[in-house]
């Protein structure tokens, strides 16, 4: 991930369409837009708040921009069935770097890449629910639904799709 964002980790802000980081970061209405309060993105605004007192604007979007990247390509590896270290690699690489996770980044539609990069560990923890139904995994397959409630409402959709399609032909 720190490859792919090389050229804009230099100090200073990264401009985008709809990723906003200023000095002083403001949680108002209109930040990420009406849907991110309509569907949950309040926590999340106020963690980068928080993290935005600490740290300096730029460094908090960059370490965002990077962690985004990064889990997608976790993700994908982990999810990936193969015991070959290359095609899980493979999997990881891909899945980080596509035309979708491109556009999304120069839009500054950082909430959609989250989600985007949770969506694998969504998944896994979907079959490994429909495996064995435990309390265990119960709650960690509610924790990721509802972080990719918090994120966007569009990939937490694919995810119920998805959960739905896997629970259909168990």
């Amino acid at each position: 991930s720190i490859a792919v964002l090389s050229f804009v980790l230099p100090e200073g802000y990264v401009l985008a369409l709809d990723m906003t980081f200023a000095p002083y970061f403001k949680v108002a209405p209109w930040f990420f837009g009406f849907e991110s309060y309509a569907f949950g993105g309040l926590p999340f605004l106020l963690v980068m708040k928080a993290l935005n007192i600490l740290l300096a604007g730029w460094v908090v979007q960059k370490v965002v921009l990077v962690l985004a990247l990064f889990l997608a390509g976790f993700s994908a590896h982990r999810l990936c069935p193969s015991n070959r270290a290359v095609a899980k690699y493979f999997a990881g690489f891909f899945y980080m770097f596509n035309p979708f996770v491109l556009v999304r980044l120069q839009m500054g539609q950082i909430l959609i890449v989250l989600a985007y990069a949770l969506l694998p560990f969504a998944v896994k923890a979907t079959i490994d629910f429909l495996k064995e139904q435990t309390w265990t995994k119960a709650l960690i397959l509610s924790l990721l639904f509802s972080l990719l409630a918090v994120f966007t409402s569009h990939i937490l959709l694919i995810a119920i799709l998805i959960a739905f399609t896997l629970f259909l032909f168990r």
